[in-house]
């Protein structure tokens, strides 16, 4: 299968590399493109657009829920909607929602870090981090040292801190979160990634049946 005719939509740069190295560790990598659109915004200003690609199949978009699974949700619907897909469900699927239309590519979406709780890429590697390692703990106790008022970055972003002072401890200081994967410092077999990999195990075994190209 080429992959172009499976593109992945991810917001940036470390989203972009942690799927790679996921896709990589269950042999999908041959199978999924993945696209960094710079920021939501762009993912939802070109989307229909990019449903009318020449040879497309299937389409994956994976952003952070953010602040409200709800809200970033009706975001994703409404998108999808003026896209042409009908049928969207009201909330997303725990596992992974992966939609069907006669007319268009097979979609598919995954809401970090868990299509359940609100939160961004980084609570979703935080849960790849095996439960006995030390250095976690430690990066979160030391950041909840800092008084919230004197913390430079919005609470919000607590989980971004976390993972990004708990790269800057490991054997090789600040290591990218794809290649954290790579080298084991995260579990690809965690339980959070076993259901995003099946999720798109899914989404490539649906029937494509688009009469258009």
């Amino acid at each position: 299968m080429i992959a172009g005719q499976n593109v992945l939509l991810v917001e940036g740069v470390d989203d972009k590399h942690v799927v790679e190295k996921l896709l990589y560790h269950a042999n999908l990598h041959e199978h999924f493109n993945v696209r960094g659109k710079d920021g939501l915004p762009n993912i939802v200003k070109t989307f229909s657009l990019e449903v009318k690609a020449s040879g497309l199949q299937r389409i994956g978009i994976i952003v952070d829920a953010d602040l409200s699974i709800a809200e970033r949700w009706n975001q994703v619907r409404g998108m999808l909607g003026r896209a042409g897909y009908s049928d969207v469900p009201q909330t997303p699927d725990p596992t992974g929602t992966v939609l069907e239309d006669p007319d268009l590519p097979v979609v598919g979406v995954w809401l970090m870090p868990n299509n359940i709780i609100e939160g961004m890429v980084e609570d979703f590697v935080a849960c790849l981090v095996p439960s006995d390692d030390l250095l976690l703990p430690l990066a979160k106790a030391a950041l909840e040292r800092i008084h919230p008022a004197d913390r430079p970055f919005p609470p919000q972003h607590f989980s971004k801190a976390l993972i990004h002072t708990w790269r800057a401890w490991q054997a090789e200081p600040g290591v990218k979160m794809g290649a954290a994967i790579a080298r084991r410092y995260l579990d690809p077999g965690a339980a959070v990634a076993a259901t995003f990999l099946s999720w798109l195990t899914r989404m490539r075994a649906t029937d494509f049946k688009t009469t258009h190209e």
